[in-house]
């Protein structure tokens, strides 16, 4: 890819990708940022760069975010063992291994609260290129924006209504709506079929419709 190619990428996926990220990272703009920066350096040999850089995009975020995620778990549970240690409590060290033991599920060690999007649509958008400001729902296209909302509403409370989907319903709609991803790619994403991707969007789309109705 030339650099050009990549900076349009940057242009049209970042703040999808920010977007993305921010249901599990706190620093989704460096999440982004360090999936760019290994996109660039794939395009020299002997590296190979990716056929889909898009996709491959979505999927090294994804990951790089949840990743992320668990290491601050763990590094909390690490710090609270510690504190029990000085006080001569017994520790829970044992089961803080056993709970963080290898799995494919990748939301293995990701505390309820952390499930959730947090600050997922900030007020004041997101700040990249050159400071130009994206906001989530100001960014959707009429087709798009129409899927989930009619006429006006606060970005707040969109935000609340994604809360309240489970996980797993709630990154379907993000990538699909927000990212643009086929069901296929998403099911890629997730490791799921794109029937079941297909379907679990729809259900959460209208789980979604009927939250943001009330």
């Amino acid at each position: 890819m030339k650099s050009e190619e990549i900076a349009n990428l940057l242009e049209q996926y970042g703040s999808k990708l920010i977007l993305y990220a921010r249901q599990w990272s706190s620093s989704p703009e460096d999440i982004v940022h360090d999936a760019f920066l290994q996109l660039i350096q794939l395009q020299f040999p002997p590296a190979v760069p990716p056929d889909n850089p898009i996709a491959w995009l979505f999927r090294v975020v994804r990951n790089r975010a949840l990743d992320q995620c668990k290491l601050q778990q763990r590094r909390r549970e690490r710090e609270q063992i510690h504190a029990l240690e000085r006080q001569n409590e017994p520790s829970p060290s044992s089961q803080f291994l056993e709970d963080y033991s290898f799995s494919s599920d990748p939301w293995q060690g990701i505390p309820e609260e952390q499930k959730g999007i947090g600050n997922w649509f900030l007020p004041d958008g997101i700040n990249i290129n050159n400071g130009v400001h994206h906001t989530p729902l100001a960014n959707l296209d009429h087709e798009s924006r129409s899927k989930i909302i009619n006429g006006p509403i606060k970005e707040s409370k969109v935000e609340e209504a994604l809360k309240q989907l489970n996980p797993m319903d709630r990154e379907i709609i993000i990538a699909s709506i927000w990212g643009n991803r086929s069901f296929a790619e998403i099911g890629e994403l997730l490791g799921c079929g794109t029937s079941t991707a297909h379907r679990r969007f729809h259900a959460a789309l209208s789980q979604l419709k009927t939250i943001l109705s009330e």
